[in-house]
């Protein structure tokens, strides 16, 4: 994702919001980005909401790619273990 696509999200956004992401984030890269938030010039509304529109597709795409991957290995972690199972 584009930094600056996250600082204009971010930029109005709510402590408990930014906090989130700068907690999930290295203390270097959160530096960054508080940095790109505080020198960004005033975004307009619909700069904001464009911006924020598309973090919600791309964390979309992230969470049903994260929920994809939990699935399988759920998956194979049945699978191998109906297989240690039956071997017994």
């Amino acid at each position: 994702m584009d930094w600056q696509i996250l600082a204009i999200a971010l930029k109005d956004a709510k402590k408990e919001v930014k906090d989130i992401f700068l907690r999930n984030m290295s203390k270097r890269a959160a530096g960054m980005l508080e940095e790109d938030i505080e020198y960004l010039s005033s975004p307009t509304e619909s700069d904001i909401e464009n911006t924020r529109q598309l973090n919600e597709y791309y964390g979309g795409m992230i969470i049903r790619d994260a929920i994809k991957n939990v699935v399988h290995v759920l998956f194979y972690r049945r699978l191998r273990a109906s297989t240690n199972n039956t071997e017994r």
